[in-house]
């Protein structure tokens, strides 16, 4: 069993955000500036599973009857969001799956952690629902990778288990 602090983990989230933004990694203009605005209103759900419960997702939304290591479902496409004057108005940006057992056997594989596992599908996770899309083509997968290891790289030390 792990433990998650949510506190730890809502900061971590914001820090991701924060540095896509200032560091304008591969996001669009209009992108920036929605994530400028809506940063403190932002909403996502965040749901660790088995690969028996992510198996029954995967099949249900994209039609492949096998586990995976993490699902994405944006709520919105950023670029349908209007900004309005109100900064607070939440923005839902979408649902988060991760297959805990999964991250456990990558972790083992690529000789890390399971934080560091569980982090890299939670970037990994986090971009998709900004817009990024590795299943594109090669440009879009070695584009989304590149900032992966960008962003991984700059907040591999945060702690979010207890």
């Amino acid at each position: 069993m792990i433990k998650i602090n949510q506190q730890k983990l809502k900061k971590l989230i914001y820090k991701i955000i924060e540095i896509l933004i200032s560091e304008n990694k591969g996001l669009k203009r209009n992108h920036i500036h929605i994530l400028r605005e809506k940063k403190s209103s932002l909403e996502l759900s965040l749901c660790f599973v088995n690969d028996k419960k992510i198996r029954q997702i995967n099949l249900e939304h994209r039609h492949k009857d096998k586990p995976t290591d993490v699902l994405s479902f944006p709520q919105l496409s950023i670029n349908d969001v209007i900004l309005t004057t109100t900064s607070n108005v939440p923005f839902p940006l979408g649902d988060i799956v991760i297959n805990v057992y999964q991250a456990q056997r990558q972790s083992q594989r690529f000789n890390s952690t399971l934080q560091e596992e569980l982090l890299r599908l939670l970037i990994h996770g986090l971009l998709h629902l900004l817009g990024f899309d590795h299943e594109k083509n090669y440009y879009a997968r070695k584009k989304m990778k590149n900032i992966e290891n960008f962003l991984y790289d700059k907040v591999k030390g945060e702690n979010f288990l207890n």
